[in-house]
């Protein structure tokens, strides 16, 4: 059971503490437009008389000059000096103790029945009647308070699920397991639909202008990539993100279905059409832009986008090398060695397109002598301008770090091996991406897509309004945070802690600490779902779906007939054993 920090005590004067009862007479209610969640009202009991002849009377135990007004206006000034109501303290309290407190009364201090008068999700009112016969008091106790006629708490634990990146199913299940009363499913879609997502739109395009207008009068140098809502070729819902490589902030989202485009595959350059001209729609001015190896992008970006440098992402050519180098090194014990070539390789690739100009002809000669290096042959007559490797002699016998000496080993170009490797490394298709390749990467975006996940898994199945919402409230957590300061020390220097991961073989590094998130963005949100409640009104937003279904598709019948026709398929099946009956 959740209450409320307006749900206080009041003090007698004996220092005895009672629960205040919230007197709904003094609530602004009005009809709701949904009935199913309206909540029913008890006219106000009024205060009996004073009777100085009853021995159970105690006039001593309570200020006879307290009236119902003084409560009212108690409370009123307590709502005004607390602020915003999803900003109050709210506790959750088991149903023992809070019978503890109602079971007073607050006039008498006798015992007071009390009985369960309305349960409505998180919302929960209660009748209390004194046991008194000359009191006789009756009083309602609610958990949360009402705005026309619907309890706020369901409407704020409806808000705190999508605005946090939770699974409701999962929230309120946990919440069942122990026993706290909460919404339903129902009624949290129904308020997702009815507040939530037009909320979301409203924050997030004041947010995402002003960080437009943060960039405005600047070349961008922008990243672009894609993401989708599930691995393989089946994707319904696409992502495309254009972030700015300077500041690291998005700049365009764009949310895609696959029934728009009418396959999975069309999505990305769909999702990159329309950020391109969400960007131009504000006036931002492009000079670069950065993206994977997409052969369908990289073509309407020649044809299309002229003026504009495009480059491909380093990191996502140093992958593909890695992916095929792996593959051929591991297919037998005896050639499982040359993986330990893998990491100077990649190196060697870096080097070559961070020292290098985009489309030249050094650098095309300079990554393609690492087949000569790899055979301990560092000068290279066939190239004009990289003729010899730069390094210095390189020694036969090297040590780890460990101490452990061991003599290098050196592929020999005679073996079929080097030819295999030659074959990956100097791949037509793969110099053209090396040429192209810039010092730009993606790997603050890559980060970003991370984020995504949090907000909305794969793993999980969500609505076309419902994933645009998820993508947006993780843009809005990211362009707050994207430019956090470094940890440090209270000496001033960087505070580096010790990392491992997969990606490195559990090898450890140091790395640096950002400062913690906030969530500013997140008190936006709430001030505008307090003012649409309070003013009664309901966000606008684009209610528009995409079609269902790419084609309609071969003609099914009725569902009577596909439940017929699943019953009678095991029918048709012949029988590949016998029965036990059979044999008797």
């Amino acid at each position: 059971m959740i209450a409320t920090d307006t749900d206080k005590a009041m003090e007698t004067s004996d220092s005895t503490s009672y629960c205040e009862a919230t007197p709904l007479s003094c609530q602004d209610i009005s009809t709701g437009d949904d009935p199913s969640y309206d909540i029913d009202i008890e006219p106000e009991t009024t205060l009996p008389a004073e009777d100085t002849n009853d021995p159970e009377w105690l006039p001593d135990e309570y200020d006879q000059n307290v009236a119902f007004s003084d409560f009212i206006e108690d409370q009123d000034h307590y709502k005004q000096s607390r602020g915003h109501w999803y900003d109050e303290p709210k506790y959750v309290v088991t149903h023992e103790k809070l019978m503890e407190l109602l079971s007073s009364c607050p006039y008498c201090s006798c015992h007071s029945d009390v009985e369960t008068h309305n349960i409505k999700g998180a919302y929960v009112k209660f009748r209390c009647v004194c046991s008194n016969s000359q009191c006789r008091h009756t009083r309602y106790w609610e958990t949360s308070p009402l705005h026309d006629r619907k309890p706020v708490i369901n409407l704020l634990l409806s808000a705190v699920i999508l605005f946090s990146g939770s699974i409701p199913s999962k929230v309120l299940r946990a919440l069942s397991m122990l026993s706290v009363v909460s919404p339903s499913p129902k009624t949290f879609f129904l308020h997702q639909r009815t507040y939530l997502h037009g909320i979301i739109r409203e924050v997030y395009t004041r947010k995402m202008t002003e960080a437009q207008q943060f960039l405005m009068g600047t070349s961008l140098n922008l990243h672009g990539d894609g993401r989708f809502d599930s691995p393989g070729h089946t994707a319904l819902h696409g992502c495309y993100t254009l972030m700015d490589a300077e500041s690291s902030l998005i700049v365009a989202c764009q949310i895609i279905k696959s029934t728009e485009t009418g396959s999975s595959q069309a999505m990305e350059l769909e999702g990159f059409k329309r950020c391109r001209d969400e960007i131009e729609q504000v006036g931002l001015t492009t000079g670069s832009i950065t993206t994977d190896q997409h052969l369908s992008i990289a073509k309407y970006i020649r044809e299309s986008w002229s003026g504009i440098v495009h480059y491909f992402d380093t990191w996502h050519v140093s992958k593909g090398i890695k992916k095929k180098l792996n593959a051929l090194f591991s297919k037998s014990v005896k050639t499982k060695w040359c993986l330990k070539w893998i990491p100077s390789i990649i190196n060697h690739l870096y080097r070559s397109i961070c020292t290098t100009p985009r489309n030249s002809q050094l650098r095309r000669e300079m990554w393609s002598s690492v087949t000569n290096h790899l055979c301990n042959q560092h000068t290279h007559p066939d190239n004009e301008i990289y003729k010899a490797c730069q390094h210095d002699q390189l020694e036969d016998i090297i040590e780890d770090d460990e101490g452990n000496k061991f003599r290098r080993a050196w592929l020999d170009k005679r073996t079929i091996l080097h030819k295999d490797v030659e074959e990956i490394l100097l791949n037509e298709r793969l110099l053209k991406a090396i040429g192209m390749s810039g010092e730009f990467g993606t790997s603050e975006l890559e980060s970003f897509h991370s984020d995504i996940n949090r907000h909305a898994p794969k793993m999980e199945g969500f609505s076309y309004h419902g994933q645009i919402s998820r993508v947006q409230l993780t843009v809005m957590q990211h362009n707050e945070n994207c430019q956090r300061s470094i940890k440090l020390k209270k000496d001033g220097t960087p505070l580096f802690v010790v990392s491992r991961n997969k990606a490195t073989a559990l090898v450890p590094k140091a790395v640096t600490l950002r400062e913690d998130c906030t969530y500013n963005y997140v008190q936006d949100l709430f001030s505008a779902l307090e003012c649409h409640v309070t003013n009664k009104t309901t966000p606008e937003w684009d209610t528009w779906q995409p079609p269902t279904q790419a084609s309609t598709g071969p003609s099914y019948g009725s569902l009577e007939e596909l439940i017929q026709k699943r019953q009678t398929r095991g029918l048709k099946l012949k029988p590949h054993y016998l029965r036990i009956e059979d044999y008797s």
